[in-house]
């Protein structure tokens, strides 16, 4: 993969969507990663 695309990829988005996949429920996931 290039490194320039790399420099825009946010890693938040991969905790939110461990908390989601793990959960299996949005307003669950919300809550563990703390968005309200």
């Amino acid at each position: 993969m290039d490194s320039t695309r790399l420099t825009g990829l946010n890693l938040n988005l991969l905790v939110a969507l461990d908390a989601l996949l793990s959960e299996r429920n949005v307003t669950r996931a919300a809550r563990r990663v703390g968005i309200t």
